[in-house]
């Protein structure tokens, strides 16, 4: 089929069955002028009555493949390069197609293709393939070349070119004939390099020798001098460490022998403070039972108890006088109860009449009357103080003298009596 689908004679005022529209179909008209127009679609009413048109075309617009296989010469005429390709084409001017009457598009296209193709075969040798073919792919797809007759356009081209079978051959060989020069020359390269290197080599090692030398002089020298130094460095340290340790060590000293100096006041310090305190205690509880003492003696004289005071002297007989005393000074008691107190301290020796100095002559005669003594009948007032006064230091003596056992025969005597006592 070709690119003109149908041609249709066309007459003004008359009404016809329109044509619809198809996919991939360009209408175009030809004017009585001799004019050809490309138009949208179809044609409207007005135009079928009144538009100069003479003649109705439907041009092919969709696109198309033709292949092209074909033998080419190469720059040496005796051998040939074979072209098998495809070309993809579409018309793009409806209305030159027309005029034309362009109905072989792809006569036109292998034309032209063909033409350019051995055209540029010329340009390449057979050892050219590939570039040949990218020449083809850019030649063809040149805007200057892929429009044909102002109406086709190659789309694209898909070209293979190979040798034919001389081509080949001679390829073959020119190839194994450049591979062997190649063997050569890279053998030769690799001789001369290998020369070139193992003459450097031997180079670098005298150098490397020398200068392996050098640095070995230098590394010695370099190290005697780091270790002279080194043994300088640790001597200075050792001094330093020692002076160091010799100043901590006075540091210490000084530091213990104050601490010492302060441990030393503070237990001094806490021992005086510990000594005031026992003290301060004793005395304490010296005064409780002196207070006791005193409470207990001024109890027992109140009720008049000698039991609780004859024991009290029989471990303490020191403290007669003031027992004395503090009967006698006891405003409480009655005279008369003192009179008996002492009267029964008599009778139980716990009392001498020395312990009785200071007491009035009243209170004596009133104790000698109270004793128990034989009946003498009524003597003068310093008669009964003299008898009593005797009679009571030489009771005392004579108990004294008989038993022989001193304070602690006295302190039992008055533990027995404490059982009797008049409380």
């Amino acid at each position: 089929m070709g690119l003109i689908l149908s041609k249709t004679p066309l007459q003004r005022f008359r009404f016809g069955t329109q044509t619809p529209a198809r996919a991939g179909v360009q209408v175009v008209v030809e004017t009585t002028g001799g004019r050809f127009e490309a138009i949208t679609g179809q044609r409207t009413v007005g135009e079928r009555m009144f538009a100069p048109h003479s003649m109705q075309y439907e041009i092919d617009m969709t696109v198309k493949v033709t292949p092209v296989d074909m033998p080419v010469k190469t720059r040496d005429e005796k051998y040939s390069f074979h072209v098998n390709m495809e070309i993809r084409w579409y018309v793009h001017n409806a209305a030159e197609v027309a005029r034309l009457g362009l109905d072989d598009g792809p006569h036109l296209i292998t034309a032209v293709v063909r033409d350019n193709i051995k055209e540029l075969g010329r340009c390449f040798g057979i050892d050219q393939t590939l570039d040949f073919e990218q020449s083809i792919r850019q030649s063809l797809t040149d805007p200057n070349v892929r429009v044909v007759s102002n109406c086709l356009w190659i789309a694209s081209v898909s070209p293979e070119v190979s040798l034919d079978n001389a081509g080949r051959t001679q390829l073959a060989r020119i190839r194994d004939v450049e591979g062997r020069t190649a063997v050569l020359d890279a053998q030769h390269v690799h001789d001369t390099t290998q020369q070139r290197y193992d003459d450097e080599v031997a180079k670098m090692k005298a150098a490397q020798e020398i200068e392996r030398i050098k640095l070995k002089r230098q590394f010695d020298l370099e190290a005697k001098r780091l270790e002279e130094e080194f043994e300088r460095e640790q001597q200075v340290q050792r001094e330093q460490r020692e002076e160091a340790a010799r100043r901590q060590e006075m540091e210490w000293k000084a530091d213990f022998e104050r601490r010492e100096a302060q441990w030393k006041a503070d237990f001094e310090r806490r021992e005086r403070e510990q000594q005031i305190v026992w003290q301060r205690e004793d005395e304490r509880r010296q005064d409780e039972r002196e207070r006791d003492r005193t409470n207990l003696f001024l109890d027992a004289i109140q009720r008049g108890d000698a039991a609780v005071l004859a024991l009290h002297l029989g471990r303490h007989p020191d403290d007669t006088k003031e027992i004395v005393h503090m009967i006698i000074n006891n405003k409480a008691i009655a005279e008369e109860r003192q009179a008996k107190i002492l009267a029964d301290m008599i009778d139980k020796n716990l009392i001498i009449g020395a312990d009785l100095d200071g007491v009035s002559q009243d209170l004596i005669r009133v104790v000698a009357g109270m004793m128990s003594r034989p009946n003498t009948g009524v003597f003068s007032l310093n008669t009964t103080v003299e008898v009593g006064m005797d009679a009571i230091t030489a009771k005392k003596s004579a108990e004294i003298s008989s038993t022989g056992n001193g304070v602690g025969d006295t302190a039992d005597s008055v533990t027995e009596t404490s059982g009797t006592g008049d409380g």
